[in-house]
């Protein structure tokens, strides 16, 4: 039985970078963006205004990779700014199998890079490295 994950795919047009964190630390968190608000006008009607889209996913992804996992992201992240660099609207591919979600039903939706890979320390032995990345659905 496969261990349930998130996984963050960029194609650049040439090489299709995909990383998987299984290994994922308790930091890791799902949210929303939720941009609309709720007033009433003087004579007490309710007035909904904001974002006419579905709420936005935000995700802090944080986990441990392998060494060649931590080359993938970053490969990834380095082809993803250089198609952001020509002006294009770069976004990336996200298949979330955790919780509420599942392996067989993961939730599949695009986003935009919010907060860059980052491998912060030396990690656990001479496999296993830290490293995240924070994303917003598109």
């Amino acid at each position: 039985m496969s261990t349930p994950g998130i996984v963050v795919s960029f194609n650049d047009g040439v090489t299709n970078h995909s990383v998987r964190f299984e290994h994922l630390l308790d930091s890791t968190a799902l949210s929303y963006l939720d941009e609309s608000s709720l007033d009433f006008s003087s004579t007490g009607t309710p007035i909904v205004s904001g974002s006419t889209r579905s709420i936005a996913r935000t995700w802090n992804i944080a986990g441990w990779l392998k060494d060649a996992d931590i080359r993938v992201l970053l490969n990834l992240w380095e082809a993803y700014r250089a198609q952001e660099s020509t002006g294009e609207v770069a976004v990336v591919e996200v298949s979330d199998e955790t919780f509420p979600y599942s392996i067989a039903t993961p939730l599949a939706t695009q986003a935009v890079i919010e907060i860059p890979p980052e491998r912060p320390g030396p990690g656990t032995g001479p496999f296993w490295f830290p490293a995240s990345i924070g994303l917003t659905e598109v």
